[in-house]
């Protein structure tokens, strides 16, 4: 939310997974997991791309998994109580499942597919146009998985993977192939929208 004001997602313990919360950027603390659905068998989610947990400071916080199941956890409350809700994305082993999320409102989109067959598109992005309580695929999916996608302005989305890049100007419904490289992480500043890759390779979209 802040430079001091933070969250983090572990993997699960006892069960459910960890989130924890920082007001000062220096002491962290545990949120409680009472209210938070049990994970599935093998379900973790994927940290390298950067991108799992987002916190929408009028929403609350999400983030997705992977690992045989793709779904998407929400609290409202912070922290709180929870939802889940299953993605249309592609699943059933350990490489595959939700990678990324970028939320806009009411507008959600999440990428992944199966890092294993990174150009496979079937199932690697998908939207919801309420907040995430209906889901549809990608009318026009990127080119193959995904590993995140982020809001580059109002309406524009760009997603990245390990073969290549693409955008959407429709909130997530058709996606367009803008970049060949291959690239794990993505995040959005005032100066662009720069990603990067294997070997230390920085780009930066224009």
């Amino acid at each position: 939310m802040s430079e001091t004001d933070c969250y983090a997602l572990g993997d699960p313990l006892d069960g459910r997974f960890v989130i924890l919360h920082t007001r000062d950027g220096e002491r962290w603390e545990r949120l409680p997991s009472a209210g938070m659905p049990q994970a599935l068998p093998q379900e973790g989610a994927f940290a390298a791309s950067n991108s799992c947990l987002q916190v929408d400071a009028s929403r609350g916080l999400y983030f997705v998994t992977g690992g045989g199941t793709a779904r998407m956890f929400h609290s409202a409350d912070f922290g709180g109580t929870w939802s889940v809700s299953g993605l249309p994305l592609l699943k059933g082993n350990a490489s595959s499942g939700a990678f990324s999320i970028a939320v806009k409102g009411g507008n959600i989109v999440v990428t992944g597919g199966d890092y294993r067959s990174a150009a496979e598109s079937r199932d690697s992005a998908a939207y919801s146009r309420d907040g995430g309580d209906t889901w549809r695929r990608a009318a026009e999916p990127p080119g193959g998985f995904r590993s995140a996608v982020a809001t580059v302005d109002g309406r524009r989305l760009v997603a990245v993977g390990t073969n290549g890049s693409d955008s959407s100007d429709d909130h997530g419904q058709h996606w367009k192939p803008i970049d060949s490289g291959s690239w794990n992480a993505l995040t959005v500043s005032k100066s662009g929208a720069w990603a990067v890759g294997a070997k230390g390779t920085v780009a930066r979209f224009e």
